[in-house]
């Protein structure tokens, strides 16, 4: 992975699962902390743990600062995130409109709220 890349990750804690989508912003070498410099320029991370065994990645999901386990990363494709901010474009669209005149503006509109979530995610 690439600083700048769009990556997503399932997480857990105290019985609640969540799916994440953040950027990678900085790539940790084997064996350092990811609270050292030259990752000091983002909020340091609460009990990091111990350094990996591997390079891994600084992830900055929503504001927060995260360092996920590189075994559950996995990358976003483009296609994927263009095809989400089509589909808020779109959803801007018939909002703007307030009135559905055909079958096709309200599965558009249904199509759009489904995926609220995601684009949520994205900050858009």
């Amino acid at each position: 992975m690439q600083v700048g890349e769009m990556v997503t990750w399932t997480s857990q804690s105290q019985g609640c699962t969540k799916t994440k989508r953040g950027e990678v912003v900085a790539i940790v070498p084997a064996g350092e902390s990811p609270n050292r410099p030259p990752y000091i320029g983002y909020k340091p991370l609460v009990n990091p743990g111990m350094a990996r065994n591997h390079e891994s990645y600084i992830v900055v999901c929503k504001g927060k600062t995260y360092w996920p386990r590189v075994s559950v990363l996995e990358p976003v494709g483009r296609s994927e995130v263009t095809d989400l901010r089509d589909k808020l474009e779109r959803a801007r669209r018939l909002l703007s409109l307030l009135v559905i005149d055909s079958p096709e503006d309200l599965a558009d509109l249904e199509i759009v709220m489904k995926d609220a979530d995601t684009t949520r995610i994205l900050g858009e």
